[in-house]
Parts: C-alpha cells; structure tokens; sequence
C-alpha cells in the first residue's frame, strides 16, 4: 500500500526567518526570552527547524 507520509523538511534559521517574514536576530530573541523552545542541532551545530 503506498503511503502519502511525507518526512519533515528542516531547514536554517535563516529559511525559518524567510518563511515567517522575520529576520534570524528575532528568532534568536524569541528563544532568549522562552517564547520559543530552542531546536536540536545538527551534525554542523546549526540549529535545525522543521
């Protein structure tokens, strides 16, 4: 049976901040002060959206 599941794209802080209209500094702000729950890391230590 074929499935329709599509896995998650991860991207950047950067494409993250493209997507939502905002810029990377925002971001890391929203994580400073808890309004965001900060993401694992990947292999190159970048922090990776999904």
């Amino acid at each position: 049976m074929f499935s329709s599941f599509t896995p998650p794209r991860h991207v950047t802080i950067g494409g993250a901040a493209a997507f939502l209209g905002t810029t990377p500094r925002a971001i890391r702000h929203y994580h400073q002060i808890g309004l965001l729950p900060e993401p694992e890391r990947g292999s190159d230590d970048r922090r990776r959206y999904g």
